[in-house]
């Protein structure tokens, strides 16, 4: 069998444990994996999520599938209950959610609960992985449900997002600071949260959840409100701020960036 073909067996065994509602997988599932270069995400949705001791019944039926499989990996709280598959070389992770708790938790990131980043986890990333999630399996037709529920970016959601975000885009103390000094690491250190709040605002006013860092030339390509040659200024201000005899220019760029995107909102 063939890499994807052991993940359709994989995916299979896993929908017949009792409580398992639906399964997803994101990114292209058509793209076969290579070893050291992909891994496979696979949310499974449950009424209750499957104990240990059956998901162990089904790694050991499954032996033939992969060669290594080590259970409740402690992946971070946002990651569910996760069992780690070697499937001739590549990671595949099968992850389990309570439904109720993620649509609890869902419903509080569109109400504004959860604005920010939490240690490298984007609340927004969740809602657009549940947008592009790729049904695998569902027997109650879960996932339709959440794209038809999430498809409308609420206007109180964006303007939450944007009051909370784009002020954060300039920390005017942190980049005085570094510029007095002409120190490029504080620099750049500053410059990485405001890139980050400048992105998260940039997105609420395209009514887009923002995902990660990931693609996101391709993203702001397609977006309509946005700062006249975006991408290519934010680069410039990269490059700039790479260097002690040009931090003033970096700045200077970036703070034209951040007016330009203040205008448009």
């Amino acid at each position: 069998m063939t890499v994807l073909e052991k993940i359709q067996v994989l995916v299979k065994q896993i929908s017949e444990l009792p409580g398992v509602i639906a399964i997803g997988q994101t990114g292209d599932i058509h793209v076969i994996p290579i070893p050291g270069k992909n891994d496979v995400d696979l949310f499974i949705l449950c009424d209750q999520i499957p104990p240990f001791h059956d998901r162990e019944i089904l790694n050991n039926a499954c032996h033939d599938l992969f060669v290594v499989c080590h259970q409740n990996q402690n992946v971070g709280v946002h990651w569910g209950i996760s069992d780690e598959y070697i499937v001739d070389g590549v990671p595949v992770w099968a992850m389990y959610f309570a439904l109720e708790e993620t649509v609890s938790y869902i419903n509080e990131v569109i109400s504004g609960k959860h604005l920010d980043s939490d240690q490298g986890f984007y609340p927004t990333g969740r809602i657009q992985a549940i947008l592009n999630m790729n049904s695998l399996y569902d027997k109650d037709n879960v996932w339709p449900a959440f794209k038809q529920r999430l498809k409308i970016y609420p206007d109180d959601f964006q303007k939450k997002m944007i009051e909370y975000h784009l002020p954060m885009a300039i920390d005017e103390e942190d980049f005085s600071r570094a510029l007095d000094r002409n120190e490029v690491l504080f620099y750049h250190q500053t410059l990485e949260h405001a890139i980050d709040h400048f992105l998260q605002a940039l997105f609420a006013l395209n009514k887009t959840f923002f995902p990660s860092r990931k693609r996101t030339e391709s993203y702001l390509n397609k977006f309509i409100m946005k700062p006249g040659n975006c991408y290519e200024r934010m680069t410039k201000v990269i490059e700039l701020g790479a260097s002690c005899s040009s931090l003033e220019a970096s700045f200077a760029e970036w703070q034209s960036l951040v007016s330009d995107l203040n205008d448009i909102v």
